[in-house]
């Protein structure tokens, strides 16, 4: 639907320079606000069923993680928060990915259509802010391996945290019968401030 702009604007464009007459934008203009209401209409249904076959993916990966770990005894090699940031976390991810995956193919054929269209109703002048546009790729880039970087620690305090978490709650009534639930207490703490 993101399309439907650019028409919408090289209509106008001319209209007011007098290349067509005022019955032909009606009829244009009629034409797009159909495409943006059947848009408008298709739209929740496709989030709707996208989420839901994400969903049933994630589960799926889910599934496989699981039994992963029942097959190979993962659980002496990593611990409990690794597996537990790797089901809330990164799974989830797969869920999002797969409602804008669509995008991957209908991108670059929206985009090569309003290039073609801002070309013929604006000229060459436009390739100013096309070029911009590039140049700025190289700062998104760079911003996404920063938070890359800053995510990838803050997942190893949250596998750490986790993983003390767990220690203390199976380790339970050993802390309650020598009364160390002050210390362990003040270790959860800190875990918990260095995760922030």
């Amino acid at each position: 639907m993101k399309i439907i702009q650019p028409l919408f604007i090289a209509l106008i464009l001319q209209y007011f320079n007098g290349r067509i007459q005022l019955n032909e934008v009606l009829v244009y203009a009629g034409i797009i606000s159909v495409f943006c209401s059947v848009g408008g209409v298709l739209h929740h249904p496709y989030y709707y069923f996208s989420g839901r076959y994400g969903m049933q993916v994630r589960l799926a990966c889910s599934g496989l993680i699981y039994r992963k770990v029942l097959k190979c005894g993962s659980l002496e090699t990593s611990s409990a928060g690794d597996i537990c940031n790797l089901l809330a976390v990164d799974v989830s991810r797969i869920e999002t990915a797969i409602m804008f995956v669509t995008y991957l193919a209908v991108g670059p054929i929206q985009a090569i259509i309003v290039v073609y269209v801002i070309l013929n109703e604006i000229g060459i002048t436009f390739l100013a802010g096309f070029f911009l546009l590039f140049a700025i790729l190289p700062i998104k880039i760079l911003l996404g391996k920063i938070y890359n970087k800053f995510r990838g620690k803050c997942s190893l305090r949250s596998d750490e945290r986790i993983s003390i978490l767990t220690e203390i709650l199976n380790s339970i009534k050993l802390i309650k019968m020598y009364c160390w639930e002050l210390p362990f207490t003040e270790i959860a703490k800190r875990s918990r401030k260095y995760t922030k």
